[in-house]
């Protein structure tokens, strides 16, 4: 991980234990079942606040939160509004894996910014988490930079083969008003 991902990671106003949390009724709905069946066993059901808890290093196969189906969302309340300028995507790597692939990663994902709940939605950047990369993966919002959300939806487009998708960990970065950029 590199120094600017570790520092970024520091700074998370996402994290349940400074104020953020998962808007449950806007986000998808996770695998319901005590333990799922994964191609390397079975899982533990994690909920979908599993993915935003900060204490999530490192992470082990099959402690994630499962969503059914390639494609799906998660919506997070922010601690407090702030101009976002990266976001943190993290699953294991295939290093990791039991069976040598990630099938189950996020492939193409896309983040929105929101100042309120059923408000305007403001694409903040479409990327792709690299199944040959790192475990945890930062990057910079491409668009409304500049803007102050409390809300941000990822919303995930694909995965990299599997019939679910697995979530370990989502981080939301940024500075909260007068804050200098560092």
């Amino acid at each position: 991980m590199s120094r600017r991902s570790e520092r970024l990671i520091a700074q998370g106003y996402y994290d349940e234990e400074v104020g953020g949390q998962i808007v449950h009724g806007l986000t998808s709905k996770g695998i319901q079942k005590q333990t799922s069946q994964t191609q390397w066993g079975d899982i533990g059901y994690y909920t979908a606040r599993s993915v935003i808890r900060g204490k999530s290093f490192p992470l082990i196969p099959g402690h994630c939160w499962p969503m059914e189906g390639s494609t799906g969302q998660v919506f997070i309340q922010l601690a407090q509004k702030i101009h976002i300028s990266h976001v943190t995507l993290a699953h294991i790597t295939k290093e990791l894996s039991p069976i040598g692939q990630i099938y189950t990663a996020p492939r193409k994902f896309s983040t929105y910014g929101l100042r309120e709940i059923g408000g305007d939605e403001y694409k903040l950047g479409t990327y792709e988490y690299s199944d040959t990369g790192d475990s945890f993966q930062t990057f910079q919002i491409q668009d409304h930079a500049d803007e102050m959300f409390k809300f941000v939806r990822l919303e995930i487009e694909s995965n990299y083969g599997s019939n679910y998708t697995c979530l370990y960990n989502f981080r939301v970065h940024g500075r909260i008003a007068g804050e200098t950029r560092g």
